[in-house]
């Protein structure tokens, strides 16, 4: 039965084995011939609204879900008025579908959830409401004038020894800009008016010329035509077929032809950052150097912007990690544009600078102290440590006097980001006594009567030994724990010791 075809089509995503079409038919390469029509009424009398049964199977690789539809498409001659379908057998799940017509094709699509037709089931549908003149039915194998099983010349319902084949495959024709002209070429390609072609029925396509809404057109070109192949370097080179306007070729499936050009520019050299280092440091750079044949300007980007930047040709860096940069060249009087490929190398970290303690003291007074500063490059977590801690200790950056004589400090800085670590040198200073409290008697009485006394008791924060003299002249009966007679001046004293200097009361 020439002429008639199934044709099915997912409704969004195509699935591996589909050919893809215009006027939103997608019919696929799963599909087997139909294993059967029938006609009923079983009269080509009229041949009103009859209505049509077929029969197919999906290959192993044709399963159907919601979504997909079954296209049958009858030739000219045929009419549609009320059309309705119905799902006989093989179909799971499915709702009474709803045709739609598109052309001389009945769209019947798979509804409902869950709906599907499994790869090798034999399946059927009915599609009624359509009509024809009786002529129309001897192309498809049977005589009219008497109708009889005797009189078939090939059985409408498949059981003869050549049953018809029923599966079409539509194919387009895409017209496109040659891929290394796409950013330059300015116009828009043509759209073929008859397409889709049928595979079986019209595979003919006659070649369209430069006849877009706006022809294309090519600085420094002259449009020569159509290829089937897409040189990505040459849009003057057709390394497959190339056709004129007014080529006839035959299409077994979806076909793109690609514009072709004379004259232009030249390719250059693919170019290159000539001078691209083995590795770099933060915080350093070079000026780059490009490599190519082509004499339009040059210039470099970089595609890792937090590791390296680019401004003119210098590149510098401003993090750590892997810089990639792609050398360009634009079009030239001679040589048309091109780009290069990315260049990587590794930046790693910077050496911190010398790590120091910027507040450091001349000196200082036991007991006393400071919260240290240090001074760095280095993006690490800095710190102080104590050489000397019998005379000064560090908790954090806190710096605490804790006894007499000379502190030494070192300032650190940890490993960061985008810097080593570091060690700074001895800093150091002189850590002195510390002046105690004036020393008193504290346990003075407030009088006395001749012959007595008391044991004194001296008063004072120093660190030294204490003592008490006696400002009449006779030291030699007054002393620390000695009574002290009545009616004599007493001075008390407080003698140097560790951490104190002398003080008299």
């Amino acid at each position: 039965m020439r002429g008639t075809r199934v044709l099915r089509r997912p409704r969004a995503a195509v699935a591996a084995g589909v050919i893809a079409l215009g006027l939103g038919f997608t019919p696929s390469a799963w599909a087997t011939s139909v294993t059967g029509v029938s006609l009923t009424p079983n009269t080509f009398v009229s041949a009103t609204s009859a209505t049509w049964g077929i029969t197919f199977a999906p290959s192993s690789s044709g399963a159907l879900v919601t979504g997909n539809t079954v296209d049958v498409t009858f030739p000219t001659g045929f009419t549609f008025s009320g059309l309705t379908a119905a799902f006989v057998s093989g179909f799971t799940s499915c709702a009474t579908p709803t045709p739609v017509l598109n052309g001389h094709t009945v769209i019947v699509p798979l509804t409902g959830a869950g709906c599907s037709l499994g790869a090798n089931t034999p399946a059927a549908l009915t599609i009624s409401g359509i009509s024809a003149a009786a002529s129309q039915y001897s192309r498809f194998g049977f005589s009219v004038t008497t109708y009889a099983d005797s009189t078939f010349t090939s059985p409408i319902d498949g059981s003869g020894a050549n049953p018809p084949t029923f599966i079409d495959i539509l194919a387009s024709v895409t017209y496109s800009t040659h891929a290394s002209d796409n950013s330059l070429a300015t116009g828009t390609a043509p759209t073929d008016p008859s397409q889709p072609y049928s595979t079986v029925i019209s595979p003919t396509v006659t070649v369209l010329g430069n006849v877009g809404g706006t022809p294309l057109t090519l600085s420094g070109h002259t449009f020569a035509g159509w290829c089937t192949t897409n040189n990505a370097a040459d849009p003057t080179l057709c390394t497959g077929t190339h056709y004129d306007a007014g080529d006839t070729f035959t299409i077994a499936a979806n076909t793109t032809l690609y514009s072709q050009w004379t004259g232009g520019l030249l390719t250059p050299t693919t170019p290159s950052v000539s001078n691209l280092p083995s590795s770099g440091t933060y915080g350093g750079g070079f000026t780059a150097s490009v490599n190519t044949n082509g004499d339009g300007t040059k210039s470099v980007t970089s595609n890792s912007t937090g590791v390296c930047t680019v401004s003119g040709f210098t590149v510098t860096y401003v993090g750590v990690g892997t810089c990639s940069l792609t050398a360009h060249v634009g079009v030239g009087s001679t040589y048309n544009f091109a780009n290069g490929t990315a260049q990587t190398f590794a930046v790693g970290q910077a050496a911190a600078s010398t790590p120091a303690i910027s507040n450091l003291p001349s000196s200082g007074t036991y007991g006393g102290g400071f919260t240290a500063s240090v001074s760095t490059s280095g993006d690490g977590t800095t710190s102080v440590t104590s050489s000397s801690t019998g005379v000064c200790t560090v908790s954090g950056s806190a710096v605490s006097y804790v006894g007499v004589g000379t502190c030494s400090l070192t300032a650190h800085v940890a490993a960061g980001t985008d810097y080593s670590s570091a060690n700074g040198n001895a800093q150091t200073f002189s850590v002195n006594q510390a002046t105690p409290t004036v020393p008193s008697i504290s346990n003075v009485p407030s009088s006395g009567s001749y012959g007595g006394s008391f044991t004194a008791t001296v008063s004072t924060n120093g660190d030294g030994s204490t003592s008490i003299t006696a400002l009449d002249g006779r030291l030699h009966r007054v002393g620390v724990g000695r009574r002290v007679r009545r009616g004599w001046n007493v001075l008390t004293h407080g003698p140097r010791g560790r951490g104190h200097e002398l003080r008299r009361g």
